[in-house]
């Protein structure tokens, strides 16, 4: 192979070698694309949904009259059009959940959480385990639920 040739080869294969790379960029461009739009859609609610607005209000919404409408700091505004987003629960669920008895579960990461002899609450991972007295696992929920709302306002 000559130098022409030489160099047509190689012509030929940047040229194959952007095509491609402009192909895979635009096929990203277009799912960034989606997931944006996506994130833009309106939460859809249910009665019962709680969070918060951007700048920090706690909402729960309710349904009334067939629309839903939103409290916050103690008061129901059938006119109010301040949303919870994100959505961080549902108290109708959440009581649900904790209506069932539950002794012992153990998370994804294989950390345990029981109840011990003395009715405290112990987490065991690989290591030891920790006992949260039964006088603090209200406060020590609450926190977690606290850090969870962290995670998810910092993640919008």
């Amino acid at each position: 192979m000559d130098k022409k040739q030489e160099l047509e080869h190689k012509l030929e294969q940047a040229r194959k070698d952007r095509e491609l790379a402009t192909t895979e960029a635009n096929k990203e461009i277009e799912a960034i694309k989606a997931q944006l739009a996506e994130a833009e859609k309106p939460v859809k609610l249910r009665h019962g949904d709680y969070g918060f607005e951007e700048d920090g209000c706690a909402r729960l919404t309710l349904s009334h009259d067939f629309k839903m409408v939103t409290a916050g700091d103690g008061c129901v505004n059938p006119y109010e059009t301040h949303y919870p987003n994100p959505v961080l629960g549902n108290i109708f669920d959440d009581l649900k959940a904790i209506s069932k008895s539950l002794k012992e579960f153990t998370l994804s990461n294989g950390v345990k959480i029981d109840i011990n002899e003395y009715g405290h609450l112990r987490i065991t991972d690989g290591d030891g385990y920790i006992v949260i007295h039964k006088d603090d696992i209200h406060s020590f929920i609450l926190n977690l639920r606290c850090l969870e709302a962290q995670i998810l306002l910092d993640s919008k």
